[in-house]
Order: C-alpha cells, then structure tokens, then sequence
C-alpha cells in the first residue's frame, strides 16, 4: 500500500510538472490575479461602507442640531404666546379704562353745556330786568288778555 501511495504521489507531481511546463506559471498568476481583485473589491466595498457611515453620522449629528433648533424656537413660541395672553388682558383691561374715560367726557361735555345754557339764561334774565322789558312784556300780556276778554 505504501508503495502504491508513493507511486500515486510520484504521478502527481510529474503531471505538475508536466504542467508547468505546458501554461508555465500561469495557473498560480491567474489565482493570485483572483485573490487580488478579490481583495481590491473587498478594500473598496469597505471604503464604500465607511463612507456611508460616516454620512449617516453626519446626517444624525445634523438632525440632532435641528432638533435643538426646535425646541428653542418651541419654547421662544410658547414664552410669545405668553407674553401675547399678557398683552391681550392689558389690551382687555385698557379698553374698559378707555370707555369709562368716554362716558366721563360725554357726560362732561354735557354737564359743560348745560352749564352754559344756564349762563345765558342768568345773563338774559339780568338784561331783561335791567331795561324792564318784563314790566314791559307784562303790561303788553295785560293788554292782550283785555282784548280777548272784549271780543
């Protein structure tokens, strides 16, 4: 067995040889060719991938700042509303204010008025004693009044 193990072997590597010497070396050139783009897809495959990565963590790090963006202009909306409540109850506040102030100046202006007529009223009554023109209207009503007693 032993013998037939060595003669087998023998064989072999005589047709080794009788290849080599048939294709030279290129059996292995065309294996290591192989093993080399092999690697070389492999090397760029993994450039390919670490660049995807590394996008994708600038895009996380890219959402992170937008959402900080977002709850700053969140609570500068919630602090506006806030203030605009406060504004709107100023606001509510101040229009009562000025429409009490308005019923004060049309009553006013009303009570300055009235005020006036009664002026007027002092002054003509003053005038009207001054030139007698009251014993003068009442002379002239005693005489109408006689006239229409005669008729």
């Amino acid at each position: 067995i032993n013998a037939e193990y060595m003669g087998l072997l023998e064989n072999q590597q005589k047709m080794q040889k009788e290849k080599e010497k048939l294709f030279g070396d290129a059996a292995n050139t065309i294996k290591k060719k192989d093993l080399q783009s092999g690697l070389d897809q492999g090397f760029e495959e993994k450039q390919r991938l670490m660049n995807i990565r590394a996008m994708m963590q600038e895009e996380v790090t890219q959402m992170g700042e937008v959402n900080k963006a977002i709850d700053s202009i969140s609570g500068n909306l919630k602090q506006t509303s806030m203030k605009y409540g406060d504004y709107d109850n100023l606001i509510g506040h101040s229009g009562k204010h000025v429409s009490e102030l308005t019923r004060k100046e049309k009553m006013g202006n009303l009570l300055v008025n009235l005020s006036f007529l009664f002026f007027v009223g002092a002054c003509a009554y003053v005038w009207l004693k001054r030139f007698r023109i009251f014993s003068m209207a009442g002379w002239v009503w005693s005489l109408f009044f006689q006239c229409l007693l005669i008729i």
